[in-house]
């Protein structure tokens, strides 16, 4: 993970995927999920640390990665656009 600006984080290290968030004064917008569960699991720790996700932005929505959704946003209320 790689601290852009002070509110800008992104990862370029996955394979596949490059997700990132975006630390707001509402909370923390992220931008896709990491593929892996024991990614998911660091980033949502780490995500913990700059407040509660407000919003999920999935550039590339694929039915393979819901479980790894499911567990980075456990206990989340998540609200349909």
């Amino acid at each position: 993970m790689q601290k852009i600006t002070d509110n800008v984080y992104a990862e370029t290290g996955f394979r596949g995927c490059n997700p990132g968030f975006v630390i707001t004064t509402e909370g923390v917008v992220m931008i896709d999920t990491p593929q892996l569960p024991t990614d998911a699991i660091r980033w949502r720790d780490e995500i913990a640390k700059h407040g509660s996700v407000r919003y999920l932005i999935n550039t590339d929505l694929d039915v393979v990665y819901t479980d790894d959704i499911a567990g980075l946003l456990s206990g989340c209320a998540v609200k349909e656009a």
